[in-house]
């Protein structure tokens, strides 16, 4: 997904963290998974510490965005990064959930580690798998487990100090509306909402909103990247479903207030394969290459970031800028990478460890 804390479009540096978009991550061993890559917008008034200048930014990204330079995750034999996901600290810095490691972390700008939290298990202070952890007003942390478990950590991450189970499943990511109301976002499930409002302070879901559309093209894509993001802005939740070309505006009451048709130049829709399970291995990859999905935004000012591509075999991964009255700012290939090997997006040098980042400022 991609995540920001810092309003100014023009005053954004944006991390982008290796989640591939297809495959695990090379230390993971080998189960295939559709993932997002990740842009997080910091304040750029700081700049990564150990980031160094580097030049030939125009040719991996489009003229709106230049590259600062690289950062590198501090990691210990108890802290790998190996499936993260990451959101940025209004405090500063990074919060990251790594899924594969059941552990929420938080960095520096320059990489270093501030702490490590959880690990496997079901235990109080364990996760089956952290999806995504944020900042809370009220300086706590949120952390959501892929079992629905809700906890919060103290400031510094040292403890749980709250705990929750959710009524959701397949929850894949969570943003903060207010002093006391989250936005969940889940995985696509037959006709039911993707998004969801829920109460910290009631411990109560108040709002299930945002059916996506039906028909037999978006169920099939659905079988593999049936998950909706969604970003907030100015009272606005910018979502989108990952099968559909267009992105849709909500009141922070969940009200639908419009849908703006996303500008490509070109959206191939999924068509249904002739078989999902038990498809050969070659045919099913053909099939999820034959296809665009969607899988980020990010609402700044007046500018959404759209990251979407085709996966499969062969992965192209774009980036999107449009106005929120839907022309196009610029559309932009990220990379054309073949499998075997995959090469993290943003990378200054060819790597497949999602612990090295980019940095990019939006001109």
């Amino acid at each position: 997904m991609i995540a920001h804390y810092q309003q100014s479009k023009r005053n954004q540096v944006l991390a982008a963290l290796g989640r591939y978009p297809v495959l695990s991550s090379s230390r993971s061993n080998g189960f295939r998974q559709l993932l997002a890559v990740t842009l997080v917008t910091a304040n750029c008034g700081t700049s990564p510490g150990s980031a160094s200048e580097r030049g030939g930014g125009s040719a991996t990204f489009p003229d709106h965005l230049h590259v600062v330079g690289e950062v590198i995750l501090e990691e210990r034999p108890n802290v790998i990064n190996v499936q993260p996901s990451v959101r940025a600290d209004p405090h500063g810095g990074f919060l990251v959930a790594d899924k594969r490691e059941s552990q929420v972390r938080r960095y520096h700008l320059d990489g270093s580690l501030d702490f490590a939290f959880g690990s496997p298990g079901q235990g109080p202070e364990e996760f089956v798998g952290a999806v995504v952890s944020v900042r809370l007003p009220d300086q706590s942390i949120l952390v959501v487990d892929r079992t629905s478990k809700i906890v919060t950590l103290d400031p510094s991450g040292n403890r749980v100090t709250r705990q929750w189970q959710l009524p959701l499943t397949n929850i894949v990511d969570a943003d903060v509306i207010d002093d006391s109301r989250i936005l969940f976002s889940v995985r696509a499930s037959a006709s039911r909402p993707l998004l969801h409002i829920w109460n910290i302070n009631k411990g109560e879901l108040e709002r299930h909103f945002f059916i996506p559309p039906q028909n037999s093209q978006i169920r099939a894509a659905s079988i593999i990247g049936g998950w909706a993001f969604a970003s907030i802005q100015n009272d606005t939740i910018w979502s989108f479903f990952s099968a559909v070309d267009s992105v849709y505006a909500f009141s922070t009451e969940g009200v639908r207030l419009m849908a703006v048709r996303i500008p490509f130049e070109r959206f191939d829709i999924a068509r249904p394969p002739r078989r999902v399970f038990g498809i050969r291995f070659g045919s099913f990859d053909e099939w999820i290459g034959s296809f665009h999905l969607i899988s980020s935004i990010a609402a700044l000012e007046d500018l959404l970031l759209i990251q979407y591509g085709r996966y499969g075999r062969n992965p192209q991964v774009s980036l999107l800028g449009m106005t929120t009255a839907g022309a196009r700012v610029f559309e932009h290939l990220l990379v054309v990478t073949p499998y075997p090997p995959i090469t993290a997006y943003f990378q200054a040098r060819e790597t497949s460890e999602p612990n090295r980042w980019i940095a990019a400022s939006i001109r």
